[in-house]
């Protein structure tokens, strides 16, 4: 059940609270953008992604969010929780939400961490199975009061991701791919094929959740940012053996001043790794985003990688410039 405004603390009922609408996507964006100038988190949102959030089949705002408004309309925090399918072994809600800067130290963010934990686990109590069942959210390394404030909640950090950057002024190397496998640009005729080798690469990786076709077509093939002549696949005959799904995030170059192209996702399938397939896609992914004007070059990789991408990013050339630490909380079933 959602909470109501007689279990909202007294000291914040001067807000409005409700949860999100289709209708909120623009004081939703306008509250992120002002989130993002003062948090630097490395992240500008967009009005298409707050419309796709509202519109995620994964999560219901009529139950899942809730906000503060104040009188005027705006939206000065949120919270909301994402629950996506559960895998064979764990199901995982993540909770996400944000106050705005000039509201903040008035118990708004621990109220809607709060909130977004009972939330979830009401959600993962409705869902049937053996699995484990955790709480998980994001925070910056930079961020220290966030980063408090999740661990006072009882969150706990468990994982670590990097925000890496490349200078493409600097020299890229030329990698040649073993003379059986064949480098070239997306194609599209292969979108079906490239969702299963993307679920293929990753079901290995710490916390990885399946994509589905339609969480596929809407944030990756159909996503505005997605540029498939800039992305590469990587072909062994009729298979794909590799690939790389590039963007270019116009909204936040804008925002940063900035001309970086984005390495979205990069995998290799098992049986040709070792070959230096990922070296590959990348030198061939840094000179396509050279060509089209950008001046540098962006990507996340888990800390902990199994694979040893880390290093084969460092080894590139790209350096860390932010740490995203993951914190979860172990939901005890009854």
């Amino acid at each position: 059940m959602l909470e109501t405004t007689t279990h909202i603390p007294v000291s914040l009922q001067e807000y409005t609270w409700r949860p999100i609408t289709r209708h909120d996507s623009v004081a939703m964006n306008t509250l992120l953008l002002a989130v993002e100038a003062h948090d630097q988190r490395g992240w500008v949102d967009t009005l298409e992604d707050r419309e796709r959030d509202i519109n995620d089949p994964e999560s219901n705002p009529t139950t899942d969010s809730l906000a503060a408004f104040l009188p005027d309309g705006q939206m000065v925090a949120y919270g909301w929780v994402f629950t996506p399918p559960a895998s064979d072994t764990e199901c995982i809600s993540f909770l996400d939400g944000a106050v705005h800067p000039a509201y903040r130290r008035r118990g708004l963010g621990t109220y809607i961490v709060s909130w977004t934990e009972r939330r979830g686990s009401q959600i993962q109590r409705t869902i049937p199975g053996e699995q484990a069942r955790f709480l998980r959210l994001n925070a910056h390394k930079h961020l220290v009061d966030t980063q408090k404030l999740f661990e006072q909640q009882g969150f706990q950090p468990v994982r670590y991701y990097y925000r890496m950057r490349r200078d493409l002024s600097q020299p890229i190397p030329d990698i040649q791919l073993p003379d059986h496998l064949q480098l070239q640009t997306w194609n599209s005729d292969l979108n079906s094929a490239a969702l299963t080798v993307v679920n293929e690469t990753f079901e290995d990786h710490w916390g990885h959740i399946p994509l589905d076709e339609e969480h596929y077509q809407t944030w990756i093939i159909q996503h505005e940012y997605f540029r498939p002549e800039l992305s590469f696949m990587v072909m062994d005959g009729d298979q794909i053996a590799g690939l790389t799904i590039n963007r270019i995030r116009v909204a936040e170059n804008e925002a940063a001043g900035i001309k970086e192209g984005w390495i979205g996702t990069l995998g290799v399938r098992r049986p040709w790794r070792n070959q230096g397939l990922a070296s590959a896609i990348l030198s061939a992914s840094m000179r396509a985003f050279k060509a089209a004007g950008m001046q540098t070059v962006g990507l996340t990789v888990d800390a902990d990688n199994l694979t040893g991408a880390l290093r084969i990013y460092e080894r590139l050339g790209f350096f860390v410039v932010l740490q995203i630490n993951q914190y979860s909380k172990t939901i005890q079933m009854e």
